[in-house]
């Protein structure tokens, strides 16, 4: 892929037409149709944009084949919408207090077309105690069509059961009290989806989850390594999003919703981030003149090309090891740290102890007072750190899963707050050779023994860390230990 499909798409965002047409390789015709066609389906911005790419002629050679796609996806919605309206009459026949959100139903609230690119349906129950009532309800209603198999699965918090109707997947997820969602049950919403009436989230608490889930697509290494969630459509949902609402939202209610759930730095990242997208400062100018002015300015100048950011998947993780923020605390049981000068060698909380040894050309963490008839997950994850308190490249993660008496060494990443092992996030993980980490395991203690040069760390310079102890319990991950430092008072190694 060449720059010129993240330059199309950009411009198509900011509706800058005649820079498109201006551009060399587009007059030169130096370009690949099939990139920019791709590059737009990856951000789900097809829909968004297929009218404007046609009736502009911008892909001329490719205009039946964007009318073609467009079909398609224009009849998969009207079986959606099907299917969503069978799935709320059931609900709402067997008295299930439920909320349905993203999807059909912000595409609802935002346009008045078929604009956004989507394929599940997010639903959170009022009482969790109904999952058994929902499913036996789904089941007994789809007995033919129900893929049993996969009516436990249970991932990032949410069960997913999928129903194949006509031949046609539909995946049903539902959001267990632990994903990471705002919830509200104050001045919900009602959508109409054909003949039925669902309900939503208000707009300040729907505004407030836009924020969030653009801030952990745009921020969480987690969703860019290995969901692929890095795409321009959320940006363009919140920009057509605070221009349409912007005079009935309840400015006062939707910021005390953000400070309540420490959002502030989202919000702040997540406005800078719409206003380098679409090159204008109207977002700002909203806020400002609803008086929420404490936005800083720490995004705005960064040698990161915003092109590249969203586009290049290894170039916008590269940005992430350069420029991401982020907040690290420590455990309220371990209330040491070190301010950024020498080294903290000692922690201990409860029976468990961990030992820090920096040496010339490798660095030791040990794990000590374990009980080896349990199973454990040890994370270590180095950062270099500058002044900012900002992560400096490289960034590596180690975990040492500890099961059954067997060691398994990967570069899991686990995100803050999961309470799940995934395996199959671990077969997909880098594989570290020995020269490069060992672990030794003796008496009560695993040590994990990174070396710099293999890992292509400058020793150096000052070295940020994050360390968790988990207990392993079937799939389940019980923190026993966290060390992960606040991120202006990060743990360092000199």
């Amino acid at each position: 892929m060449n720059d010129f499909a993240g330059f199309f798409i950009i411009n198509l965002i900011r509706n800058k037409i005649d820079l498109i047409t201006e551009n060399e390789f587009y007059i030169n015709n130096e370009f690949c149709s099939d990139d920019v066609i791709k590059t737009i389906i990856e951000h789900k911005l097809l829909l968004h944009y297929c009218n404007d790419i046609i009736q502009n002629n911008l892909l001329p050679n490719e205009s039946n084949k964007l009318k073609a796609i467009f079909f398609n996806e224009k009849t998969k919605r009207r079986k959606y919408i099907d299917f969503l309206e069978i799935l709320v009459r059931l609900l709402n026949k067997n008295n299930i207090n439920f909320i349905v959100y993203k999807g059909y139903i912000l595409e609802s609230l935002i346009y008045n077309d078929i604009k956004r690119t989507y394929s599940d349906i997010d639903i959170i129950l009022n009482d969790f105690n109904d999952f058994e009532k929902v499913r036996n309800i789904l089941y007994n209603s789809f007995k033919s069509n129900l893929d049993t198999s996969l009516t436990d699965t249970i991932f990032m918090g949410e069960y997913k059961i999928e129903i194949v109707l006509n031949n046609i997947i539909y995946c049903i997820e539902v959001k267990t009290p632990v994903h990471y969602v705002l919830k509200s049950y104050e001045n919900l919403i009602e959508v109409k989806v054909k003949n039925e009436i669902c309900k939503t989230f208000s707009l300040e608490i729907t505004f407030a989850n836009l924020i969030l889930y653009l801030y952990q697509y745009i921020e969480n290494m987690y969703y860019l390594q290995y969901r692929n969630k890095h795409t321009l459509q959320y940006i363009v949902d919140l920009y057509e999003f605070i221009t349409k609402y912007q005079s009935v939202l309840n400015w006062t209610k939707f910021y005390e919703i953000i400070c309540k759930n420490d959002l502030k730095d989202a919000l702040n990242l997540v406005i800078h981030t719409i206003s380098e997208i679409y090159n204008t400062d109207i977002i700002k100018d909203i806020f400002k003149k609803n008086n929420i002015l404490n936005i800083n300015s720490y995004r705005s100048n960064f040698d990161c090309p915003i092109i590249s950011r969203f586009i290049f998947k290894h170039e916008v993780l590269e940005f992430y090891r350069n420029h991401m923020k982020g907040k690290f605390f420590l455990d309220n049981n371990c209330n040491n740290y070190n301010k950024m000068v020498g080294l903290i060698p000692f922690f201990k909380k409860g029976d468990n102890e961990i030992e820090i040894f920096p040496k010339k050309k490798s660095l030791c963490v040990e794990f000590d007072k374990l009980n080896f008839n349990l199973n454990y997950i040890m994370q270590v994850q180095l950062f270099y750190y500058d002044i900012y308190g900002q992560f400096i490249a490289p960034y590596r993660s180690i975990v040492v899963r500890y099961e059954k008496r067997n060691i398994y060494l990967s570069g899991t990443y686990l995100p803050r707050g999961v309470n799940h092992y995934d395996k199959e996030m671990e077969k997909k993980a880098i594989k570290y050779k020995e020269n490069e980490v060992k672990i030794i395991q003796y008496d009560e203690k695993i040590k994990i023994k990174i070396y710099y040069d293999i890992l292509e760390i400058n020793s150096k310079k000052p070295i940020g860390m994050n360390i968790v102890l988990y207990e392993l319990n079937d799939l389940k991950l019980v923190p026993l230990f966290l060390l992960v430092p606040f991120w202006n008072n990060p743990l360092i190694i000199k």
